[in-house]
């Protein structure tokens, strides 16, 4: 098992232990790091992971996915616009 693997696996025990469902992130996660293993890559690219994304999904799954999370994203979003604010002052 990778190092990539290994640190997945680490995260979806602990999330699971917070009391996290998931809902199918722990087996998209577990693709992905395969993916990354099998293109040998060291460490997560954005390059990797497009490769990744755009080789498994359709324009109307990531819309789908996109609108359910929408509000979640925008908090995440502000949050680190305010952090990075907060360190330009």
């Amino acid at each position: 098992m990778s190092e990539l693997s290994n640190a997945i696996e680490e995260y979806v025990a602990l999330c699971r232990r917070l009391g996290s469902k998931l809902r199918g992130v722990d087996s998209a996660l577990r693709h992905f790091a395969a993916f990354a293993e099998q293109e040998g890559a060291g460490h997560v690219t954005v390059e990797v992971a497009l490769r990744w994304a755009q080789q498994t999904t359709s324009a109307r799954w990531w819309e789908k996915t996109v609108r359910s999370h929408q509000d979640r994203i925008t908090r995440e979003m502000e949050r680190v616009v305010d952090d990075v604010r907060r360190k330009l002052e």
